[in-house]
């Protein structure tokens, strides 16, 4: 058995709970006595602070002290050295500053509680405060200084559990509660400013409220907490990085702020509410990344623009519904969202930027015709892809796109698509039939590399395009099972040119009418906002007008793919006809 060391003041008597109260009136004035307390230093149940050479003796009761400071800084002059070891409750009253914070910091190591909330807190400049090397600094007034209740190895004040702040505090300064084990704190609702790692890994804090008065929170101000619920108003207009990073205990989050800062929420692993109101224009790059529990989110038409990466990781987001205002798609948008498996884009998109479904579980995609761009990459490794409508107001298609979709099993190319870069399709192994239209002028190396699966390629091209400078565009491709359908007339420049005359069997398109069965074989259904005509053979071509109820022409096109959407921009009951020399055909749909 441990023995214990009873040390007894003022011997008239033993009381189990003590209050000290002192008024300071200049820096020399006389240090009171205690009234009776008894302090245990018991060895065996000495608290240590984890990852630290520290111990903190264990009071057996609650030492109060209430100190009246009329001169700041003063705080170390008034307490013996016994009331600073073993003061567990401590309420100041007068004015304090940054060197009253650095003796409860360094020499009070016994504090549970601390109440603060009828100081009023000076500036102070010199080098007595609570900076961690002992600069000459400016600290300034109604803030909270930095590092004031900082816990580490050298400053150690790990049992506090509670503090009552000033109703007259405007800033909480950088570090100030860093690594703290603080259980229960309130932000006035004077604070305006809150520094970089304000409340970093204080794990004991799951709730903190931040009030309507905030406008600047800094980088990392409450990360690697364990808050549960989050509500960041609309008052904070300066938001710095990784605000929030790694809160893996955080569940739920409503944010009003206009701009939402870079990481804000990265690695919340287990946050799967998200309210976005509609005062929320930005969010910033990786946002959400590594939310992996987030299943569901929808951003609000006043967002108009998004960060990279911003869902990177969210493995388990099912259903997003996007802004109605939404410029584009941003690089690495959905990276590895592998259960996110459709999306609807809404027209106010015109760009979809590289990497943006990398490693995605899309299945299928309909591109509306206001996208101009896509970007290098954008659906690469999606393996469960099988199905894209690509819009007529594409140039082209940028290197690596559909890289490794290894379900993609057909593809429709606009009509004025102008180039096919590097690798588009390359492993699309399940790619079985592609016409490539006469507008294209360039394609490169391993366009169609590991396509296995190849057994119909449509150029329409009259003279055979380049491929030169393009590095294997075919490789893999079995060309004595793939049949090359090309121009009447060009089958001898093809049988001669690059990469071309590989084909063993090169053939003239047919033009000729489609004959009474296939012509009942096509097929017309609708998609998202598409009604899809889908011809029985890749090279046949018909006409196709759709009206309304009330008999107004909507659309008029003649096919040129195997696939052939019409995008209707209002929904409705449609009627589509179908042409083809006496052939006609009329068929209902409803958008």
């Amino acid at each position: 058995m441990k023995f214990s060391i009873i040390i007894i003041f003022c011997c008239a008597f033993i009381a189990t709970f003590t209050t000290s109260t002192h008024t300071a009136t200049s820096v020399n004035t006389s240090k009171p006595t205690l009234q009776a307390e008894k302090v245990t230093i018991n060895s065996s149940s000495d608290k240590k602070k984890k990852g630290t050479g520290y111990s903190v003796l264990k009071s057996e009761t609650i030492v109060e002290n209430t100190i009246h400071l009329t001169n700041a800084g003063s705080l170390k002059n008034i307490l013996s050295s016994t009331e600073l070891a073993n003061t567990t409750a401590l309420t100041i009253t007068g004015v304090i500053d940054a060197r009253d914070f650095k003796t409860i910091r360094d020499e009070m190591n016994a504090l549970t509680v601390i109440d603060l909330s009828n100081v009023q807190i000076s500036a102070y400049t010199g080098s007595d405060g609570t900076d961690t090397i002992g600069i000459y600094k400016n600290y300034a007034q109604n803030a909270i200084p930095q590092f004031a209740f900082w816990n580490s190895e050298s400053h150690s004040i790990h049992l506090l559990s509670s503090i009552k702040l000033p109703s007259t505090l405007t800033a909480i300064g950088d570090c100030a509660f860093l690594a703290n084990e603080l259980q229960s704190l309130i932000i006035p609702s004077s604070v305006t400013a809150i520094g970089e790692y304000a409340f970093q890994e204080c794990t004991g804090l799951t709730t903190l409220t931040i009030p309507p008065s905030v406008t600047h929170i800094g980088a990392y101000a409450f990360s690697l907490m364990q808050l549960t619920t989050i509500e960041l108003p609309a008052s904070v207009t300066n938001m710095e990085e990784y605000v929030f990073w790694g809160n893996n205990e955080l569940t739920s989050v409503t944010v009003a702020a206009k701009d939402l800062g870079i990481g804000a929420f990265i690695q919340c692993e287990k946050l799967n509410s998200v309210t976005l109101t509609n005062n929320v224009t930005y969010i910033g790059i990786s946002a959400f990344e590594d939310c992996i529990g987030l299943e569901t989110i929808s951003l609000p038409n006043s967002v108009s623009s998004v960060g990279d990466y911003l869902f990177w990781g969210c493995t388990s987001l099912k259903t997003i519904n996007l802004s109605e205002s939404l410029e584009s798609l941003s690089d690495n948008m959905f990276c590895m969202c592998f259960n996110l498996k459709e999306i609807n884009l809404p027209a106010s998109i015109s760009k979809i930027n590289e990497n943006a479904f990398w490693l995605s579980g899309l299945q299928s995609i309909h591109i509306p015709s206001t996208i101009q761009e896509i970007g290098s990459g954008a659906f690469a490794y999606c393996s469960d892809l099988k199905t894209v409508y690509l819009p007529s107001s594409l140039e082209g298609l940028e290197s690596a796109v559909f890289y490794n979709c290894t379900s993609l099993d057909s593809i429709i190319l606009p009509d004025n698509i102008k180039y096919i870069k590097g690798s588009a399709f390359e492993n699309c192994s399940s790619l079985s039939s592609i016409e490539l239209p006469s507008s294209i002028n360039y394609i490169g190396s391993k366009v169609f590399y590991g396509c296995t699966s190849l057994k119909k390629i449509v150029a329409n091209k009259d003279t055979p395009i380049d491929l030169t400078v393009s590095d294997s565009v075919f490789y893999q491709v079995d060309k004595e099972m793939c049949t090359l359908y090309v121009p009447e007339g060009s089958i001898s420049d093809y049988q001669i040119a690059n990469q071309w005359k590989d084909f063993l069997n090169i053939e003239a398109i047919e033009t000729t009418g489609i004959n009474d069965e296939l012509f009942s074989k096509i097929k017309v259904y609708t998609s998202n906002n598409s009604i899809i005509i889908q011809l029985p053979q890749v090279f046949h071509k018909v006409n196709v007008t759709v009206y309304d109820l009330n008999g107004r022409q909507i659309s008029s096109l003649k096919t040129s793919n195997f696939i052939t959407p019409v995008t209707i921009n209002e929904s409705g009951i449609y009627l589509v006809r179908i042409e083809n020399g006496g052939q006609m055909r009329t068929e209902k749909v409803i958008i």
